[in-house]
């Protein structure tokens, strides 16, 4: 007996679920503006709010996106054969479903 709350795993027809997480964007947009909007005050400039932020905090946030970008950069080449599988004895790397030794 299947409960109707249970997870199926037949895929839905139509749209990807990679398209419609992206509709959440201008609903946060929406949601930060609106407030401001409603106010009739005036929305801070980008410089205003980085002067909120403590120094030290603006030099760790300047550090992780160093870090960010440099793991990017030296990611991507590493990975450009694909994801490495075994089988059969024999190595292969898998790149988007074209399987090759």
């Amino acid at each position: 007996m299947s409960l109707p709350f249970a997870a199926s795993t037949a895929k839905p027809s139509g749209l990807k679920c990679g398209s419609w997480h992206g509709a959440v964007f201008p609903l946060i947009l929406l949601a930060v503006l609106a407030p401001g909007a409603a106010s009739r005050q005036r929305t801070p400039n980008f410089r205003e709010l980085l002067a909120l932020i403590p120094w030290p905090a603006l030099l760790l946030i300047g550090l992780a996106l160093i870090y960010v970008l440099a793991t990017f950069v030296l990611f991507i080449p590493e990975s450009a054969g694909g994801a490495p599988i075994i089988k059969d004895g024999r190595f292969f790397f898998n790149d988007h479903g074209v399987v090759r030794e």
